[in-house]
């Protein structure tokens, strides 16, 4: 058998090492992502499928890359809803609950008078 005129590199015009790169960026990507686990184990499937013809003289052949990331990290939180004039509405704290912090600063010298 003489694979001479076909190698890896040269089928599709290096698609497959253009698919394994691709792949390999999404795992990059992925690694850095701080929403991500860090350990989780990341995969890259590259897979030539290749179809000959009745004669067995032709192929016809397809090239597809999968990535398997890590997922994000799951975040969880609360808000509270309610209904108004038939509208539903949905705050990320109470709205009946009363501010607890004062937002205007009271200066040292009224302290003083």
């Amino acid at each position: 058998m003489n694979l001479k005129e076909m190698s890896i590199d040269k089928l599709g015009t290096g698609i497959i090492i253009e698919k394994f790169e691709d792949g390999l960026k999404e795992i990059l990507k992925n690694i850095f992502d701080l929403n991500t686990e860090s350990t989780v184990a990341r995969d890259i499937q590259v897979t030539l499928s290749v179809k000959p013809d009745n004669k067995r003289e032709h192929c016809s052949y397809a090239v597809k890359m999968k990535c398997k990331l890590a997922p994000h990290k799951e975040f969880n939180g609360t808000f509270f809803v309610g209904r108004k004039n038939n509208d539903f509405e949905i705050y990320e704290h109470n709205p009946d609950q009363g501010n607890l912090f004062v937002d205007e600063v009271v200066k040292q010298e009224d302290y003083n008078d």
